[in-house]
């Protein structure tokens, strides 16, 4: 899946926790209550879960269509 599509990959992998990471340090750096910050993080990751779940379902139902039918239909 990686090899497939490695863009796509990393971005829904690397963009999430980047952005919970830099949320985190924002709250640290400007002292704000981790009450909001930790929670968002946690999201955050969940989200990036969630989208590589979706990639690679969706990579798995396009090889079956392309096994299937010879070419992926969109």
């Amino acid at each position: 899946m990686v090899r497939a599509d490695p863009v796509r990959s990393g971005l829904f992998v690397a963009t999430p926790i980047v952005v919970a990471a830099v949320q985190l340090l924002n709250s640290v750096v400007h002292g704000l209550s981790f009450l909001v910050s930790v929670p968002f993080a946690a999201v955050m990751l969940a989200f990036s879960a969630l989208l590589v779940s979706y990639q690679f379902a969706q990579y798995r139902v396009d090889r079956l269509e392309t096994e299937t039918y010879g070419s992926a239909t969109n």
